[in-house]
């Protein structure tokens, strides 16, 4: 609408990878922890290759590359796009095994099932909770993609790069799941 719309706005687009803070809040990750935390049984199946990732950024670093972007703003070209995020996203796998450990002590196992499969156990499981359940039928066939991205425009435009990486981030969030489970459910927008 901007490009469109208003031309002759001076604009910029951050296009910005899954915003996560010190307690989670980002819906697949927040979901991926709370899946294993307790123990379901759909946390140990994945219907694609556990070696893709999807990028994320903390919030800090989000907050960061806006500033930044405001006052570069004459600098940069009208129109540019600039992502915004980490650059070599953790593996489902990695991350899957961190977040078990971190929980329960040992990795988490983590199995492919057919996509067919898990397609049918998505619209089962979507159908029993009356359409609230969080994986839907659709998602299955984005399991492969694997979303890398480029940061060199934001290195360049922005002088931005990530400070936080989730990995290494991920003790923080889930200790404070350990440490008030009601709580970290609660700024998470989860139900118990």
């Amino acid at each position: 609408m901007i490009r469109e719309g208003h031309p002759g706005v001076p604009s910029a687009f951050l296009r910005i990878a899954g915003v996560y803070t010190d307690f989670g809040k980002q819906p697949t990750l927040v979901q991926k922890i709370k899946r294993i935390y307790e123990k379901d049984f759909q946390s140990h199946f994945f219907p694609g290759n556990t070696d893709t990732g999807q990028s994320a950024v903390h919030l800090d670093d989000t907050i960061d590359a806006i500033v930044r972007c405001i006052q570069r703003r004459n600098a940069i070209e009208p129109k540019t796009a600039i992502l915004i995020g980490e650059p070599d996203p953790s593996s489902y796998a990695t991350l899957q095994n961190a977040i078990g450990k971190l929980i329960h002590g040992d990795e988490w196992t983590t199995l492919y099932v057919p996509p067919m499969v898990a397609k049918v156990g998505a619209a089962v499981t979507d159908t029993l909770s009356g359409g609230d359940a969080f994986i839907k039928p659709f998602m299955v066939h984005m399991a492969d993609d694997h979303y890398a991205l480029d940061v060199s425009r934001a290195k360049e435009l922005l002088g931005w790069e990530p400070r936080h990486r989730l990995l290494d981030e991920l003790p923080k969030i889930v200790k404070s799941l350990l440490d008030d489970p009601d709580d970290w459910y609660r700024k998470n927008g989860l139900e118990r």
